[in-house]
């Protein structure tokens, strides 16, 4: 394995490890710029999810998906992130030694992450390597416009997050009807048909 390869890879699962999902997005490759920006969107979003979890689990003693469950829409959505929560912990204890790594050539590397479905692509570009999409690009393209709709949520969890941080509720009941109320002109948007 090439030695630039293997210093990005540690930078790599250190940044998941951090669940500095911001950063890993920024480390994706696309030809399609619009898709760029959903992803680096996504990522942003991500983030502001795992800061929001982390206050909960610090001011209620609680994951984010069991505060939020008490509202059915958003229960399931943060249902969702506890299984990602899950699959990130496996990073966790992980060294760049430990993945299975094959080269295709000097510029690209098929690399089996834990928990992940199916090998990532890691390729070099103008000499820096990055995480290719693969055939998830496909499939990210769709999704794309609904990423793009998570910017203002991003504020709305940010926000939710200090206010939790700060104690500004009595309990996680309560502070999940708040975050419901800020956070539905939001999703409504990201709805097909919902404006925006």
């Amino acid at each position: 394995m090439p030695d630039d390869l293997r210093a990005f890879l540690a930078e790599y699962v250190n940044a998941v490890k951090n669940r500095d999902s911001d950063k890993v997005a920024q480390w994706t490759h696309t030809s399609d710029p619009a898709l760029k920006d959903a992803v680096v969107i996504l990522g942003g979003f991500q983030k502001a999810m795992f800061a929001a979890d982390a206050a909960c689990q610090s001011k209620f003693n609680q994951p984010i998906d069991q505060v939020m469950a008490s509202n059915p829409m958003l229960g399931m959505m943060f249902q969702q992130m506890a299984g990602a929560k899950a699959q990130l912990a496996a990073f966790d204890t992980l060294s760049v030694a430990d993945l299975p790594i094959v080269m295709q050539g000097a510029d690209k590397a098929i690399v089996t992450l834990p928990a992940s479905p199916m090998p990532v692509e890691f390729v070099r570009i103008n000499g820096a390597w990055m995480q290719g999409l693969g055939s998830q690009e496909a499939a990210l393209k769709m999704a794309a416009p609904m990423m793009k709709g998570l910017a203002p949520l991003q504020a709305v969890m940010e926000a939710w997050a200090a206010d939790v941080n700060a104690g500004k509720f009595a309990d996680a009941q309560s502070a999940a009807a708040d975050f419901a109320a800020k956070a539905m002109p939001a999703m409504q948007r990201m709805m097909p048909g919902g404006g925006g």
